[in-house]
């Protein structure tokens, strides 16, 4: 029987990166995709990220990696989205596993994959298109990664003297370079951690672990100073919102995020809600702590950008935070599944509540998947279906090309364009039309208003 289960653990793995390998393929380059050369060499990667941090964005990391994934060879580019994609759901699930887990328990996993699947922001723009792979999967990956040594920490008591655990003050100097909210909301579960570990449980610290953090301030302190992410504000942002005071974008930020929040994550939240009152309920503290750590990191990640000119809308930028919030989800939902029956009220009722939880969140992540896979498909084929066009095309005109519309518009957030913006009717020569002008070697391109 372990046999079987150990089988099964390792074949569902595979099947979730197949999935993402299979539809990263599927899905063409797109908007800011088309910017970027297929050849790219250190010297190029250095300029390039150069002149982002001093004239348009701080984001080294994330950029550096999107050029890398967007210029190389379809198969490795597709290869890497979905090496970060099962990394990042394998990282949920060591994140929110329970003591007394089975050792060869595919619940976690499926658990991990589906609060992905129903409850990560536009899945299209993070996992399947190339500039969000590089700036937010990725750096997402490598901040949980930063966080892992600390928090098994906490949790056992002890330092891992692994691999990892050397290499941490690269890595914390990375993750921290990575992404202005998420960074910012690793750091607190480290702080959190550091303190709780220190003060409550009384376990010392490790000199490495300072020299991390401290590797880790440094490069976030490189994130935020850069002089490209002024220069880029000035740029996007009207006079009116550049006039206005701190307060004001904080207040006005703030009410924007908290309709994002309870328009679109509304559920997420509810849920977490109700489990916690559940075990507090049940006076299992710990689990209650190790939830709200999560939890409430991330909610401050998703509310420091109320001093954001942008992102507030519950769109990519929330990703971090709401991966946060979905780990704490998975701790108590592990907790819970793990609950043995003879403790709670009644055998039987119990069994039904863990049948019938399990049920919907694995019955609605298989519709959901299913439902996306097939729009974002056929977004691809009609994205596709253009760029033939302009192939045939461009050899044959100097002329601006004009194209029609795509044949289907996106309806679920799996699809690469589905809230991405598409070429201007008038403008053959700003974001998007200049990336395809690129990225096909013509003199202008504009859709087709006729």
């Amino acid at each position: 029987m372990n046999k079987i289960k150990k089988m099964t653990t390792l074949i569902f793995p595979v099947i979730i990166f197949s999935y993402f390998y299979l539809l990263s393929i599927d899905t063409p380059s797109y908007d800011d995709d088309l910017y970027i050369s297929n050849y790219q060499t250190i010297a190029t990667l250095f300029q390039q990220a150069y002149n982002d941090y001093f004239n348009w964005n701080g984001r080294v990391v994330g950029q550096s990696a999107w050029r890398i994934i967007v210029s190389s060879n379809i198969f490795v580019s597709a290869f890497l989205i979905a090496f970060f994609a099962l990394s990042l759901i394998l990282l949920i699930q060591y994140f929110s596993k329970t003591r007394n887990i089975i050792k060869y328990s595919l619940l976690p996993f499926l658990l991990s994959f589906f609060s992905v699947i129903l409850f990560s922001p536009v899945i299209g723009q993070i996992f399947f298109w190339k500039a969000g792979a590089g700036n937010y999967l990725l750096t997402t990956v490598v901040i949980l990664t930063f966080i892992l040594p600390f928090h098994d920490w906490y949790q056992e008591g002890t330092i891992k003297k692994s691999l990892l655990y050397y290499l941490l003050p690269i890595i914390g100097f990375i993750a921290g370079w990575s992404n202005e909210n998420t960074s910012g909301g690793a750091l607190l579960i480290v702080f959190i951690y550091i303190i709780l570990g220190r003060f409550y449980k009384k376990i010392s610290i490790d000199i490495y672990q300072i020299i991390s953090i401290i590797a880790y301030l440094i490069g976030y302190i490189f994130l935020l100073i850069a002089p490209g992410n002024s220069i880029r504000t000035r740029a996007t942002m009207s006079t009116l919102w550049l006039d206005q005071s701190l307060l004001v974008h904080f207040k006005n930020g703030f009410i924007a995020v908290t309709k994002s929040l309870i328009h679109q994550y509304f559920f997420l939240l509810f849920l977490i809600f109700v489990l916690t009152l559940f075990f507090m309920f049940r006076k299992q503290y710990t689990v209650v702590i190790n939830s709200l750590i999560w939890s409430l990191s991330g909610l401050a990640t998703i509310y420091v950008l109320s001093f954001s000119p942008l992102g507030q809308d519950g769109g990519r930028a929330f990703f971090g935070g709401i991966i946060l919030i979905i780990i704490a989800l998975n701790i108590l939902l592990n907790n819970f599944m793990n609950i043995n029956s003879s403790e709670l009220f009644m055998n039987f009722s119990t069994k039904i509540v863990k049948i019938s939880v399990l049920f919907c969140i694995i019955f609605a992540g298989i519709v959901v998947t299913a439902i996306g896979t097939i729009d974002a498909h056929k977004a691809n084929l009609s994205i596709k279906e253009r760029y033939n066009y302009i192939i045939k095309k461009s050899p044959n005109t100097d002329a601006i090309i004009h194209v029609e519309r795509l044949s289907y518009y996106p309806k679920t957030k799996f699809s690469v364009n589905y809230g991405l913006e598409e070429l201007t009717y008038d403008k053959p020569h700003t974001f998007p039309n200049e990336g395809y002008n690129k990225y096909f070697n013509l003199k202008g391109i504009v859709l087709d208003n006729r």
